[in-house]
């Protein structure tokens, strides 16, 4: 899950930053999604058990 990102336009660092918090950000968001996922098939998998 490692994606090239190329960015054309010079940054500071404090913009540079807030773009790597933000990847940051959106990366534990994926997890927690694919986490509550997971959690609610296997409690519904246990419930049609």
């Amino acid at each position: 899950m490692f994606f090239k990102v190329t960015v054309t336009a010079p940054l500071d660092a404090a913009a540079a930053d807030r773009f790597a918090r933000r990847i940051a950000v959106a990366y534990v968001q994926v997890a927690l999604g694919i986490t509550s996922a997971g959690l609610a098939g296997l409690l519904l998998a246990i419930r049609w058990w």
